[in-house]
């Protein structure tokens, strides 16, 4: 039997389909209307890709050292060049993809993880609970993200662990006061009282019938955390508090080139630009093609 084919504002000739798999027909449709959204989808399949592949993209050693071949302008055997020490740059702007990869979605994971707990507890209990975990995301939503990431990470040092933990620490209130907000106006809708009468406790309340239904929005601000979070582990590595050399990443990278800018050597700090500015663009406009998504006016 042939499913009827929606209707409504959209006018998107799409078949009704109930549950996920409607929900699914439908983000896919939003994406591929949108040339701009298609794209940054395009770009963020694409840095996933090199970073689960990159031992098979790049088969050279990104950290093996060849003196003979220092300094190679981008040519034929070398795509990127080389740098100071001989090593492939298009090797090692490959590798640190998968750094760059785990390192945002480690840190973005863990202060989702983190920020939602707070401010599902914050929003649904309120009070002096309320009172006290706010005035605690206030205090270090008061300082600048670099600046406070930067006092952070000086104070554990440098190394991929502690940018994870210093990601995960200034991102955690952004989804703690998300979700405060979202629960604040949850816990007043029927099916919320509807969970409670049933016998539920408070925690399953919260985390079994709230905060499923908050998730669009989150969604949304994962994906500009994750951009942001790659912007934040170059930056670390660009000033010398990141990660410890000579392991691959882009912000480091960058460092390394700069010093070679005035002779002449531009892709030693050109390509990991650019791998930087083409990945945060992606989760960008990704992240608005995500909007699109979850509006409700746009639905069907």
């Amino acid at each position: 039997m042939t499913l009827p084919i929606a209707s409504g504002p959209a006018g998107n000739g799409l078949r009704w389909k109930p549950g996920l798999s409607r929900q699914l027909d439908y983000s896919w449709y939003v994406i591929r209307r949108n040339p701009v959204t298609l794209l940054g989808f395009v770009v963020v399949t694409l840095f996933v890709a090199v970073g689960l592949l990159a031992p098979l993209i790049a088969r050279r050693d990104p950290i093996e050292v060849a003196p003979a071949f220092a300094l190679q302008s981008p040519c034929r055997q070398f795509w990127f060049g080389t740098d100071q020490y001989g090593r492939d740059v298009f090797s090692r702007i490959v590798h640190s993809a998968r750094l760059d990869l785990f390192i945002a979605l480690t840190s973005v994971g863990l202060a989702f993880a983190i920020g939602t707990a707070i401010g599902a507890l914050a929003g649904y209990y309120g009070g002096a609970l309320d009172a006290t975990l706010m005035r605690l995301t206030d205090i270090v939503l008061a300082f600048p993200p670099f600046i406070l990431a930067m006092g952070t990470a000086a104070a554990l040092g440098a190394g991929t662990a502690n940018i994870i933990y210093v990601v995960a620490f200034i991102q955690a209130p952004i989804y703690a006061r998300l979700v405060r907000g979202e629960i604040l106006s949850a816990r007043e809708r029927p099916y919320a009282e509807a969970a409670r009468c049933s016998g539920n406790s408070g925690l399953g309340v919260v985390f079994i019938h709230l905060l499923p239904n908050c998730l669009p929005p989150l969604l949304v601000q994962v994906a500009n955390n994750l951009s942001w979070a790659i912007l934040n582990a170059a930056g670390l590595s660009f000033i010398g508090l990141g990660v410890r050399p000579p392991t691959p990443e882009w912000g480091s990278m960058i460092s390394e080139g700069v010093q070679f800018m005035m002779s002449g050597r531009w892709w030693l700090f050109m390509f990991p630009g650019l791998a930087i500015f083409v990945t945060i663009l992606g989760f960008n406009l990704l992240a608005d093609g995500l909007r699109d998504v979850f509006d409700p006016r746009l639905r069907w």
